[in-house]
């Protein structure tokens, strides 16, 4: 596929892709060709005929939860939520279907997840999250319960839900108590209610010791949440009050070819550097690359190399895939960030 693209062949490559989705018969392979398959039809412009291609493979393929899924995207890039929203209906019928059938408790955790990522279905969102956690021995649930309680606009109950993980000892010291603050952070570029959501995130600070690493997350999820509001002097305050140091400070360059010598990959600049040149230009990947300042815009401390040399970012590849399962293999490469650091006091 990425070869036709490569010479601008998209037919064939569009061909391709429709073979994949007729003949295989697992589900990652069906949401990546999908996707895929949508993908070129959005770059092309021509997204009216890849609506009809996607109706008329609804059409044939009536339990394919992940056409629905795709299909609904499509309708919600294009402007079409009525539609949209029937048929992110559909998708979630049927994904309940194959998850209650393959009775596997993880691809409920990725169902949610995604839903809550792509938030849509707010109230079924809820729903389906209280069921989960009401099953015995599902406490890594409760983060994700506490962010549909979010959601859904029921802050009592999400701030609750979040105290409740945080005390959690099954979630202590998991990757699941640092991901509940990365929910909110998500959160926080969703709200609309203002006051009550930064109420909510300073009570979870105050129930968290004072050196801990989670008050870093909230002091970010609070810099996203005012920089999404406008409120660029609060959001450089709580980026600055995390200790974390600003995306906007760093410095990328990239991406080169990733080449290995001695299972160590090869440099491609002088990697001891104290200083970067941003005139200079290097021979990159795709061509000259030069040290550019690039960011995300959220103002979440994160400097995201998925985001800024692929373009649709880490979320996307959680909502075509879902959390836990197993992601296509990328194409490999390299990239090089740096940034001065100024101390006020002599280091040896």
């Amino acid at each position: 596929i990425d070869l036709y693209k490569r010479h601008g062949e998209f037919d064939a490559a569009i061909t391709e892709l429709l073979d994949t989705i007729h003949f295989t018969s697992e589900r990652i392979e069906h949401s990546v060709a999908l996707k895929s398959l949508w993908d070129i039809y959005v770059t092309q412009g021509r997204t009216a005929e890849g609506i009809a291609t996607l109706e008329d493979l609804a059409s044939q393929m009536t339990d394919n939860s992940a056409l629905y899924e795709v299909l609904g995207d499509a309708y919600e890039e294009t402007g079409d939520s009525e539609k949209a929203n029937a048929t992110y209906a559909k998708w979630i019928e049927h994904r309940q279907k194959e998850i209650e059938r393959d009775g596997n408790l993880d691809q409920s955790f990725s169902f949610v997840s995604k839903l809550l990522i792509k938030r849509i279905m707010p109230e079924q969102t809820l729903e389906l999250a209280e069921h989960i956690s009401s099953l015995e021995g599902n406490a890594f649930m409760i983060p994700m319960l506490a962010e549909a309680y979010l959601v859904n606009g029921q802050y009592q109950k999400a701030e609750a839900t979040f105290k409740r993980a945080l005390a959690s000892p099954e979630l202590a010291d998991t990757p699941v108590t640092l991901g509940l603050w990365s929910d909110l952070i998500r959160s926080a570029m969703m709200v609309e209610d203002t006051e009550q959501f930064a109420q909510l995130v300073e009570a979870l600070v105050e129930h968290t010791p004072p050196n801990a690493t989670e008050r870093v997350y909230a002091n970010l999820a609070l810099s996203v949440f005012h920089h999404r509001h406008n409120r660029p002097e609060e959001a450089e305050r709580y980026i600055r009050k995390s200790g974390v140091v600003p995306e906007s400070a760093w410095w990328i360059l990239g991406p080169f070819d990733k080449m290995v010598e001695d299972a160590e990959p090869k440099a491609h600049i002088p990697e001891d550097a104290v200083q970067i040149d941003p005139t200079v230009k290097y021979a990159g990947k795709t061509g000259a690359v030069s040290w550019q300042q690039v960011t995300n815009g959220i103002r979440d401390g994160f400097v995201d190399f998925d985001h800024i040399f692929r373009g649709d970012g880490f979320t996307d590849m959680i909502e075509r895939f879902g959390v836990g399962l197993e992601y296509p293999e990328l194409e490999s490469g390299l990239a090089y960030a740096w940034v001065a650091v100024h101390s006020p006091d002599a280091r040896e």
